[in-house]
């Protein structure tokens, strides 16, 4: 084993090993080589016990996962490349977790658009707090329609600092690989 498994992950899958004696399991993801080609393995084990309750053996399952981490990494690198444009246009962006109800990235042109810093937002305010009472429903209906699935663009005017202001608003729906909405993202 100890040639397929890249160098820089040696050391995490020997201590695994030597976890097992005192946790009796563990849990790692480590790459190995296969050919040229460089894979990631989920790996599970658990020790198994004689009568004097000393570990003699282990039982586990491996995992290739590549296919997931690859998934992950683009996932990040979009979400980077997504901060990096919205760090440089006027206009607010958003990416939220609909799974964790928490806004994951909020522009910081939102303090000029909306009239809260994204640290407000970050905390729990919620960007409702500053819609116009005759708007909010439509800004509710759309943001079910988004959690469902469905895009939305809507209009609707918000209060800042006793001024109205009219806000023109897109978003979409994020799915995971499985079609599940994880996530919404919009400006």
């Amino acid at each position: 084993w100890n040639k397929f498994i890249l160098d820089e992950d040696k050391a995490l899958v020997l201590d695994a090993h030597k976890i097992i004696e005192s946790k009796g399991y563990y849990e790692i993801e480590y790459r190995i080589k296969k050919g040229k080609e460089v894979r990631w393995i989920f790996e599970k084990s658990f020790g198994i016990k004689d009568s004097d309750g000393i570990i003699i053996k282990n039982s586990g399952i491996c995992s290739d996962i590549t296919d997931k981490k690859l998934a992950e990494d683009k996932l990040r690198e979009s979400e980077n490349n997504f901060r990096q444009l919205n760090e440089t246009i006027d206009d607010v962006f958003w990416l939220y977790d609909i799974i964790n109800k928490k806004y994951i990235y909020i522009s910081p042109s939102c303090i000029r658009v909306l009239g809260m810093s994204s640290d407000e937002v970050y905390a729990g305010r919620s960007l409702k707090t500053v819609v116009l009472k005759d708007d909010l429903q439509r800004v509710i209906d759309a943001n079910i329609l988004v959690d469902g699935g469905t895009d939305y663009e809507i209009e609707y005017r918000i209060l800042v600092n006793g001024e109205i202001r009219w806000i023109a608003e897109k978003s979409f729906a994020i799915r995971n690989a499985d079609g599940k909405v994880i996530r919404n993202s919009g400006i």
